[in-house]
């Protein structure tokens, strides 16, 4: 394997027969003494099997030279733990006394530095907390954190090796930081070691979360600054931009709330790098003259496999730029793409500001070399004060502190109901006084309506909709379940078709029902074994569209409703999605339901697969006309003048390319801010990102809101999401990066213990996701169930970035609980709280879920760890003291729990009273034959259509099979004269024999957590023996004292005489009539756009 070496370190090295060898800090008594061949710090390889990398490390553990020059390997994980213990799992030997006082340093050659390899760290059970780091600024405190340990045990070769690894590391933390390695190292050589233990104390203490800033009450950031080599690191301010900008922050910022420190770099590669590495960075200054890279600087060789992204957003940059893509603009596009919250300035002469044409809406401020800068040093100040601006929230403190008279609701406010009371003043103890004193139903003195809002709420908005992407954002105060019913609302008429993902949560079922929309339910594919579903996959979407569009109705569906991800953590590929649709149906509109996703808007390989950011892609790609190209290509091969004229086999076979001159980009995302950014419960924002929504759908959006919202919220919930929107602009791709690096440690720590592994099992990519869906993965390599690829650092991006349908969220952990003989609710409750005090929310019959957020601490992953692993001891015992007989029942339980899983029902079709189509004979089989379970084996269906065929009646029939009203039936179902009552052992009997029973409401179990039957729907033998199996506590709209509540049959006889006689009329037109995008306009009149031109 090629050696890529470190920037190396000031110590001075001699050379020996080998080559060069490194020599300790210092020597005994004033004698030089010979070290050991150098180290190099190595990451192995992901796909390398258990057996291999035991080898490796038995090989490296008795001394085998692994290397060129007889050099020696030892882990990274030995670096880092804790110093002068011996390494179980590779290191040389056990740790040598400390030399009585200091060494002294040869002064022959440069020290080569340390070195990583491969992409991922070896690990012991043991090396939990730091052997597993996946991100350089985690490695950079915990080398920080082990440093102190090994200064403190004078383990002196692995200082030297730590040291040698963060002067590489902390140039992206700029100069300063690198100096305090330098000050280490200098005390260290004159025997220091108190001195050198105070540096690195104080550096660590900079960087905890609890002790704050670096300054003071100062909030403390970085400043990149891009400059040309000749000028690097040059102590003139009158020659060097870094220096000049030191300068002005030293005198200008010593009163002020906000302080920056700057990061040089000299060249393009190292400015990519910097932004992903250093999260504190918040803007980047770019002088001219930059080259892309040069031999002599400073890279992190051997480092890049800890940095998420780097292939696409460093080496494909630094590609481009190298095949005569202009320098300037290829880095501040590639800058935006990667962090878009990066105020981007340019110093530049007049030939490098006329690059930037093209790029001119991404650069904040653009300046000339020869101008004061303090212009530029106060543009950065104010840049971030922009996101550090907190407009409501500051204005409900400033209410609060004012002396306030109330003459209005509410008692409470301002606290004095409690404090008058001689009973309730324990809310005050517990709440204290500031909550009660912004409590107010006041819309004036700062404060703002948010029906109606002109002020502080209003550009609380405006900054939201900044921050998520969007082209407009709406705060909502009781939670995504209200905002569903806003967007659902506003988007739908009466008899509109909605394609609906129908394991979505049960507020877009109610949606429905409120606006008079007719859904059309699309199963997504199940995981029988796991009791759960996966998502919904193109090809099934594609048939249903193409199916409307062969019974002349495609101009009736109007909404795609998406859950982008899923509970579970299934994510979809929602730039193919819309492309492919909109290829078939130009005017689609899409609700992406991304309650559980808001954090992923600020991760660069996570935001890929989000609502907003792809809407955006793809308005940015029909402004380049990509996809006048694309489309062009298609028709060719298609062999046809528009896709109208394709068949419906022939589309369903091919990836589709909008037509550019029809396309209209109409996509809403609902985002629940407090399930994983910061927000009090109920916090949730509605984003929209629509070409037509100031012209079609703004009033009917206002009128939603005003319908849903109340004219009383919650005044700290709207003040949180104000708040946490400011917090994820400022930091949240530091954050995120974090939550992952959590995600990844539990994961790791899980998935890779024997003894966790021998009773629990982490679930996969290749458990949750058919293989024909994720063609990207590489050949799994499991340990214990671990699909290592998938859940690390280089393959998150691999996969992401690929077109793969549906990938996994890492930060979803679902931990299957079948080998343990614990159903889910039981391990829940019984275990994890009852015993431990772990919170989770969501469980199937054989599984939990364990979800990563923004507050994830790494001490709560060591706890949970901790927690599984006791878990897995007492079922041990309990297994070690059973009788015979105890462990015969044990065995039955595993068996029932993992074998004997209940089928899970698709959906059935509605009754002919609420459909368009006749009644068809009921089958008993579930799934569908075209979808896969996660082993890619199929799952059979009656209702499969065959990929190859051209005949489009078959589509047609499956399509409508699925059309019906739910809001008739529902509200029929008030009245106890249409109902009749069956027990579950009476409707399967009647289901049989052949009756149709027909259910009168929505029956959600939970879990799965969605509703089995909606009101109107046949409800089949699947559905009621799925409802007989299942063993949960809680299912909505079944009572099981009074059975099944479905309509009587009378009813539904005089439905369907009254149908004939008055059918309903429905919106439909012909292939031919589609040559016109139809938008329907706030009175519910057609508006026509010729050409795709408003």
């Amino acid at each position: 394997m090629e050696e890529q070496r470190l920037f190396s370190s000031g110590s001075r090295w001699s050379i020996d027969g080998h080559g060069a060898s490194p020599l300790p800090l210092s020597s005994f008594r004033g004698e030089t003494i010979e070290a050991e061949p150098p180290i190099i710090l190595e990451r192995r390889s992901t796909i390398e099997t258990g057996a291999e990398r035991r080898v490796s490390q038995l090989s490296t553990s008795q001394g085998g030279t692994n290397g060129p020059l007889g050099t020696k390997h030892f882990d990274v994980d030995s670096l880092v733990r804790s110093g002068g213990s011996a390494h179980r799992s590779g290191v040389s030997g056990a740790a040598t006394p400390a030399p009585p006082f200091p060494l002294k340093c040869s002064d022959t050659t440069e020290a080569p530095a340390p070195v990583f390899r491969g992409d991922t760290f070896t690990c012991t059970t043991e090396d939990f907390l730091t052997s597993d780091t996946t991100y350089v600024a985690q490695l950079r405190e915990e080398l920080w954190q082990a440093l102190a340990a090994h200064v403190a045990a004078r383990t002196l070769q692995k200082v030297d090796a730590a040291l040698d690894c963060l002067e590489e590391i902390e140039w992206f933390w700029g100069k300063e930081c690198v100096e305090e390695v330098h000050s280490v190292r200098s005390s260290l050589k004159d025997g220091k070691f108190d001195c050198a233990s105070s540096t690195i104390s104080r550096v660590v203490g900079s960087m905890s979360s609890v002790t704050g800033s670096m300054s003071g009450r100062q909030h403390v950031f970085y400043v990149l600054v891009v400059v040309p080599p000749c000028t690097y690191l040059k102590t003139d301010h009158r020659l060097n931009l870094a220096s000049e900008l030191r300068r002005i922050s030293s005198t200008e910022s010593i009163e002020g709330d906000l302080a920056y420190r700057i990061v040089e770099v000299d060249t393009m590669r190292r400015a990519l790098l910097a932004v992903i590495v250093n999260p504190e960075i918040l803007a980047v200054c770019i002088q001219d003259n930059v080259p892309v890279e040069h031999s002599t600087a400073r890279s992190l060789s051997g480092l890049e496999g800890f940095v998420r992204g780097i292939d696409r957003f460093v080496e494909g940059p630094i590609g481009k730029m190298k095949l005569g893509a202009p320098v300037i603009p290829t880095l501040v596009r590639s800058l935006h793409q990667c962090r878009r919250a990066l105020d981007i300035y340019c110093v530049c002469t007049g030939l490098g500001l006329a690059s930037l044409e093209h790029v001119d809406h991404l650069v904040k401020r653009a300046f000339l070399p020869n101008d004061d800068h303090s212009d530029l040093h106060e543009a950065i100040l104010e840049g971030v004060r922009s996101k550090m601006r907190c407009p409501f929230f500051e204005a409900l403190r400033h209410y609060a502190e004012r002396p306030i008279g109330v003459f209005h609701a509410l008692a409470v406010s301002r606290g004095n109901s409690v404090r008058r009371s001689k009973w309730i003043q324990f809310l005050i103890d517990f709440y204290g006084t500031a909550l009660f004193k912004a409590e107010s139903s006041a819309t004036c003195g700062g404060l703002d309506s948010l029906l109606d809002p002109h002020g502080s709420l209003l550009e609380a908005q405006t900054l939201a909709a900044r921050a998520f992407d969007a082209s407009y954002a709406f705060f909502v105060t009781n939670g995504t379940s209200t905002s569903n019913k806003i967007v659902v609302q506003a988007l739908t008429r009466p008899n509109d078709v909605v394609l609906i993902d129908r394991d979505c949560h049960k507020s877009h079922h109610y949606a429905l029902v409120l606006a008079g929309a007719r859904p059309c339910y699309l199963d997504a594919y199940p995981l029988h074994e796991y009791s759960m579903y996966g998502g919904v996959t193109l090809t099934d979407i594609k048939k249903t569209l193409l199916g409307y569009r062969s019974a002349g109705r495609l101009n009736d569906v109007r909404l795609l409703v998406i859950t982008n991800c899923t509970f579970d953590g299934i994510v979809y590929n929602v730039k193919r999605l819309m492309e492919e649709c909109l290829a078939i149906k130009p005017d689609l509109v899409f609700l992406f339901d991304e309650a559980w996703f808001a954090y992923a808007g600020f991760h660069p390989i996570l935001k890929t697969r989000t609502a907003m950011h792809c809407a955006n892609e793809l308005r940015r790609e029909l402004m380049e006309r990509k996809y006048h190209h694309l489309h062009t290509a298609l028709l060719n091969t298609l062999k046809v003048s528009s896709l109208e004229e394709a068949s419906a086999a022939s589309l369903l076979s091919h990836r589709l390319y909008p037509n550019p001159h029809k396309v209209k980009v109409r996509v809403y995302a609902t985002q629940s801010t407090h399930k994983s950014l910061t927000s009090l419960r109920q916090g949730s924002m509605v984003l929209v990102n629509d070409d037509l929504f100031e012209s079609h759908v703004h009033t009917s959006f206002k009128e939603s809101y005003y319908t849903h919202m109340s004219t009383s919220p919650n005044y700290q919930i709207l003040a949180t999401l104000d708040v946490g929107r400011s917090q994820m602009e400022l930091e949240g791709y530091g954050l995120v990066e974090r939550q992952l690096e959590a995600a990844f440690l539990i994961r790791n720590a899980l998935g890779k213990d024997p003894f966790v592994s021998k009773y629990f099992k982490i679930l996969g990519p290749h458990d949750m996701i058919p293989a024909s869906l994720r063609q990207c993965s590489v050949q799994d390599n499991c340990l214990n169930g671990l699909i290592d690829e998938q859940m690390n650092v280089q393959t998150l991006e691999e996969v992401w970035l690929s077109d793969d349908e549906f990938v996994l969220d890492p930060t979803r952990i679902t931990l299957y609980t079948g080998k343990s003989g614990l159903d889910g609710d039981t391990f829940k409750v019984k275990w994890l709280m009852d015993k431990y005090g772990i919170q989770i929310n969501k469980t199937s019959r054989n599984s939990v879920l364990f979800m990563t957020n923004i507050g994830t601490t790494r001490s709560s992953c060591v706890f949970l760890r901790s927690c599984i692993r006791h878990c897995a001891q007492e079922l041990e015992m309990r297994r070690l003291l059973s009788s015979r007989r105890e462990l015969e029942e044990l065995e039955q339980q595993i068996d029932w729990i993992v074998h004997d899983c209940p089928a899970l029902p698709d959906f059935s079709g509605f009754h002919p009273a609420f459909s368009q189509v006749p009644l068809q004979p009921m089958s008993t089989k579930i799934g569908n034959s075209d979808k896969q379970r996660g082993d890619g084996t199929p799952v059979e269906t009656p209702t499969s259509v065959d990929h190859g065929s051209s005949d489009s009646s078959s589509i047609h029939c499956e399509a409508c099979i699925r059309d019906g009203d739910v809001r008739e039936p529902f509200y029929l179902s008030y009245d106890e004269e249409n109902v009749e009552y069956y027990s579950l052992k009476e409707a399967i009997e009647l289901i049989r024999n052949g009756r149709v029973l027909v259910g009168s409401t929505f029956i959600i179990p939970y879990p799965p957590g969605f509703p089995i039957s909606v009101p109107g729907q046949i409800l089949s033998e699947a559905i009621v023996e799925f409802m007989i199996k299942i063993d949960v506590k809680e299912i909505h709209g079944f009572d099981p004292k009074l059975g099944l509540r479905c309509f009587k049959e009378s009813l539904l006889n005089n439905l369907m005489e009254a149908r004939e006689i008055h059918k309903p009329t429905l919106r439909t037109e012909s292939p031919q009539q589609r040559s016109e995008n139809k938008y329907y306009g706030n009175e519910g009149q057609p508006a026509r756009i010729k050409g795709g031109e408003e």
